[in-house]
């Protein structure tokens, strides 16, 4: 018999072709906008939506359903996408047609801060984008409410915008109304936390520099604390007359450091005095401030030139540049801005 020994092991059998991999599961979502102001000519979706197109481009244009409300329906593998809203028109704007905001949808309670890549991205404070979840359920949504009144009688014409103001987030506008004859205001919200502003008419539509304060002996805006919405939510009303300015000085545009700013304070209330950065050679609008002294009941406060918010584009003033300067009042749960004075320092 032949050499003995164990029998030759089986060949080794070929590796199986791989399988392909599954197609994504695509499903249904709607994007739903409802501006709540007029004018509005575009609405579409920016997002991180695994594209290469991914914030730089439209994920989806919504459409006027002939109510007003933009909508679209498309498909997207099951998971979780940031996103913002971008709507274009506003009738109270310098150039109604072509004014653009971007907006967090106002009907969805998921958030994430807004990634590097987000045309809205911000390093100092997050701004929030809100989260589309292929599997969460319909949210409810709730009514915010108030009035605002100017010497008493309605703040028509006034516009009244929403934001969401979360604990971990920078405020972002949400949407906004004009106020109507009856001074009243109502927005629909999702679950979250919000704040509300009252803006001037001419808030979007004229720089601060066109406007005088003693003329217009208003406000420019109120902004109220933020509050939680799990629930429908009614504001207490809001006064935006405001007719001490004649007292703030300086009023003339000229003015040496340090400057003495001086003001009243409304009984029960708590002041600051605000400067606001500005071009070196050209009055602008005004942004946040660069300077804010504490809130105190004292009717004044000095300033040296010395800008002590992360917003100041300066570390101190310059000589020739041209500023502005108001005040805020604290009037719980509202705080109040009034119309600033320019500032140029010789």
């Amino acid at each position: 018999m032949p050499g003995g020994g164990a029998p030759d092991a089986m060949p080794p059998m070929p590796d199986a072709a791989p399988m392909p991999d599954a197609a994504p599961q695509l499903v249904n979502v709607t994007f739903r906008y409802a501006p709540a102001w007029s004018g509005v000519t575009a609405v579409t979706v920016l997002g991180g939506f695994g594209q290469s197109t991914d914030w730089t481009a439209p994920f989806a244009t919504l459409t006027d359903d002939g109510s007003g409300v933009f909508t679209v329906t498309t498909q997207v593998p099951a998971g979780q996408y940031p996103y913002v809203f971008h709507v274009t028109g506003d009738v109270a704007a310098t150039n109604p047609a072509t004014y653009a905001r971007y907006s967090i949808d106002p009907a969805n309670p998921q958030y994430m801060a807004c990634p590097q890549a987000s045309p809205t991205y911000s390093m100092n404070a997050p701004n929030p984008c809100s989260v589309l979840d292929t599997s969460a359920t319909a949210p409810a949504s709730f009514h915010v409410r108030g009035s605002a009144t100017v010497d008493g009688a309605a703040a028509n014409g006034w516009i009244a915008l929403v934001e969401r103001d979360e604990m971990s987030s920078h405020h972002f506008f949400a949407n906004r109304v004009t106020i109507g004859a009856d001074g009243r205001y109502d927005f629909t919200v999702a679950p979250g936390q919000y704040r509300v502003q009252i803006q001037h008419p001419t808030f979007l539509s004229q720089t601060d520099s066109l406007l005088d304060p003693l003329t217009l002996q208003v406000l420019r805006r109120a902004l109220s604390a933020a509050f939680m919405v799990s629930a429908d939510h009614m504001l207490p009303p809001v006064e935006v007359a405001y007719h001490q300015y004649a007292q703030m000085v300086p009023q003339s545009p000229m003015a040496s450091l340090p400057v003495n700013f001086g003001y009243t304070v409304p009984t029960g209330d708590m002041a600051r005095a605000a400067v606001y950065g500005g071009s070196a050679t050209n009055f602008r609008e005004i942004g946040d401030p660069w300077f804010a002294s504490p809130y105190a009941t004292a009717t004044g406060v000095q300033w040296t030139g010395t800008f002590n918010t992360m917003q100041a584009g300066q570390t101190m003033a310059a000589l020739g540049q041209k500023y502005f300067w108001g005040t805020w009042f604290e009037r719980a749960p509202w705080t109040l801005q009034t119309m600033v004075f320019p500032l140029t320092l010789q």
